[in-house]
């Protein structure tokens, strides 16, 4: 199953609109993924989508971060 991590500021992104990104990116994922093979077809409920919100310790981090392994 493909997973896509988020990371996010959460003073500057708010829960709605993170929300609204983890459910398009799942349509989004799933369709550039999908190849002709047997059983090649993903659908968007075939992705799994993480937020987590930055902490102390991440360095060099930006108001979001998407990090997709397939």
């Amino acid at each position: 199953m493909p997973l896509v991590i988020v990371s996010r500021e959460p003073n500057r992104l708010d829960d709605i609109r993170i929300r609204d990104l983890a459910l398009e990116l799942q349509s989004i994922v799933a369709e550039h993924l999908t190849c002709d093979e047997p059983d090649g077809k993903l659908l968007p409920e075939h992705i799994e989508v993480r937020v987590r919100d930055f902490g102390p310790f991440d360095i060099h981090r930006k108001d979001l971060d998407i990090i997709i392994w397939a």
